[in-house]
């Protein structure tokens, strides 16, 4: 894998913040990186898929119980890697590893959430 589809896939995974979506409802503090005003739109997909994983955490109560509260907060995680994956294949110059990568994030990752989802159900 080359330098630039490991960079990549690591902005993938800890996109940058900034204030795009300061009116939004997202806990998130975003002020840090507020100097990037001209996000792409793929950019400002990927925050936006971040700043809904940090909502969609909230709505998850915790019990303090290690499986449950791994469940909890796993399945808004792997939701906001399906949304950046899906983005990702939007781009037709995406680069072709990554969207392998993608592919396989949005089956594998998809198929866990129904899988702590039901976990979640069983165990409440």
């Amino acid at each position: 894998m080359s330098a630039k589809t490991v960079a990549v896939a690591f902005l993938l995974a800890l996109p940058s913040w900034s204030g795009a979506f300061a009116d939004s409802k997202c806990s998130m503090d975003m002020t840090p990186m507020s100097h990037a005003a001209h996000m792409s739109p793929f950019t400002q997909s990927y925050m936006k898929a971040m700043c809904d994983m940090m909502e969609d955490m909230n709505k998850f109560p915790m019990n303090g119980d290690a499986s449950h509260d791994f469940a909890a907060s796993m399945i808004p995680h792997h939701k906001a890697a399906v949304d950046m994956a899906r983005t990702l294949l939007k781009d037709p110059k995406a680069d072709a590893a990554l969207r392998k990568m993608a592919e396989n994030i949005i089956a594998s990752q998809s198929a866990e959430i129904a899988e702590l989802e039901a976990y979640l159900k069983a165990y409440p």
